[in-house]
């Protein structure tokens, strides 16, 4: 085999292995317990999960956001607070009536779904 064709071999197994990657992680997002799907860009597959209404409030701007340990799986030392601006792409629409979170295992607020409609 020559030198050329073995460059191009790698470079058509890199491509595949790609595109590879990206299905798995397209299938690897996780669903509410509703049955609708949390994206994946806010889930990493885990990281989703329903919150108690007081836990995303609509404030002047956008929501603020108060979870506490117990809440959610990934809270389990002190509370995770935020505020998300209104017209950030982290604002979600939930699939259901409910208000759910997307944390981090670091604790980071990555995500919200609000009802539709908002509040």
């Amino acid at each position: 085999m020559t030198r050329r064709m073995s460059a191009v071999l790698i470079l058509w197994l890199s491509a595949l292995l790609w595109w590879a990657l990206l299905q798995l992680g397209a299938v690897m997002a996780h669903n509410a317990p509703g049955g609708w799907s949390y994206d994946l860009e806010c889930c990493s597959t885990m990281d989703c999960a329903p919150v108690p209404e007081a836990a995303v409030r609509e404030a002047a701007g956008g929501y603020s956001v108060r979870v506490e340990p117990g809440q959610h799986p990934m809270v389990t030392g002190s509370a995770v607070t935020g505020f998300i601006a209104h017209g950030d792409s982290r604002i979600r629409v939930s699939g259901d009536s409910d208000r759910h979170v997307c944390i981090s295992p670091s604790g980071r607020l990555l995500c919200i779904y609000v009802p539709p409609g908002g509040a």
